[in-house]
């Protein structure tokens, strides 16, 4: 394929193979084109990871994805199970205040120190 007439003729090939978008594809391509709009534009009403779960989410209800094709991959999901968790430990210690009362502790003990 050295011309642009044999390329475009072996494409159009190609695409009659493949045939038209399946309803499974069709869905998909909407719920990549929701989350990029809510990873972009809903920021301040969505957070991103709750926008990857609710992708998946919707994936599993609507018979995009089966069961098994998500657990296949347990390590990413450890992964992401283990980073929320993190995150939500460390606002809600924040959030009881271990932080200030942290840096209150420190900054009397290097006052301490230095007296």
């Amino acid at each position: 394929m050295t011309h642009s007439a044999e390329v475009a003729a072996w494409a159009g090939e190609e695409l009659k193979t493949m045939g038209t978008l399946t309803r499974k594809e069709m869905t998909l391509i909407g719920l990549v084109l929701l989350s990029l709009g809510l990873w972009v534009f809903g920021g301040e009403v969505i957070d991103a990871t709750a926008v990857g779960l609710l992708a998946v989410s919707l994936m599993l209800a609507l018979h995009v994805v089966p069961w098994k094709d998500i657990t296949r991959y347990n390590s990413a999901w450890n992964t992401l199970v283990n980073l929320a968790t993190l995150v939500v430990m460390a606002n809600g210690l924040t959030r009881f205040g271990l932080y200030r009362l942290v840096c209150y502790h420190n900054e009397r003990s290097s006052g301490r120190l230095l007296t």
